[in-house]
């Protein structure tokens, strides 16, 4: 977590995945953002979408 801070990582981030024909960007982002706050071993950020299905926001937690 302090990394993200001294990396100066913004708190929004466009989407990083890159784009398939087969599966919907928006749900995509959606499972991938479940499976990163899920698979923590140590839960000291959490994702979120930013409502808009194209980009993600992280907070310390």
């Amino acid at each position: 977590m302090a990394a993200f801070e001294e990396e100066n990582w913004p708190v929004h981030l466009d989407d990083p995945l890159s784009p398939t024909r087969e599966i919907d960007p928006k749900q995509r982002l959606h499972d991938a953002i479940s499976r990163l706050n899920r698979n923590q071993k140590n839960r000291l950020l959490r994702f979120e979408g930013d409502g808009t299905g194209r980009g993600l926001r992280w907070r310390l937690i």
